[in-house]
């Protein structure tokens, strides 16, 4: 899939390791990229976080479309000093760079791909009238062609008021 092939071109271009790049040309033969190819880049991506005094944790696996599961992970920054704005900002910058060297351009690969947008796409369309109903229940104004951006804005200020979350309605 021209996608994969893309994505670990990206990678190999930005300095990802070549396990992770491995990984995304193997979905680009087979089309698919799942969280168990994943999952095992997650090992360097942890030891990288110790390397610079934080601590990674596997914390399961997240929905991020239907039927599309990517490992969830925990990171604290154990031994980093965050007292300033300034600390706090080098803090995630490490994190960033651990994350996009191990295992960040596969993460992004399976939350993008053409399959996982076209079912989230689909998941959405057929959720989309309960979505509506539960806008209009909760006090909330919406037209039935509402663009998707309009609808998760006026669930959003439901959610606000009354704490209902229609986005999961459906």
């Amino acid at each position: 899939m021209a996608y994969f092939a893309e994505s670990a071109d990206v990678a190999e271009a930005q300095g990802a390791t070549a396990e992770q790049v491995e990984v995304l040309r193997a979905a680009a033969r087979t089309g698919e990229l799942t969280s168990a190819q994943v999952t095992p880049l997650l090992g360097p991506y942890f030891e990288c976080l110790a390397d610079h005094g934080m601590r990674g944790e596997f914390d399961g696996t997240m929905e991020v479309g239907p039927d599309v599961e990517l490992p969830q992970v925990v990171v604290a920054y154990i031994d980093l000093p965050m007292n300033t704005d300034e600390e706090i900002q080098s803090a995630i910058e490490l994190q960033r760079a651990c994350e996009d060297t191990y295992v960040g351009y596969a993460w992004k690969a399976i939350q993008l791909a053409p399959t996982t947008v076209e079912a989230w796409d689909a998941d959405f369309a057929a959720r989309t009238p309960a979505i509506l109903a539960c806008i209009r229940d909760h006090g909330g104004s919406i037209d039935e062609d509402a663009a998707v951006s309009e609808i998760v804005e006026a669930a959003v200020a439901v959610a606000e008021t009354t704490g209902e979350r229609c986005m999961t309605a459906g």
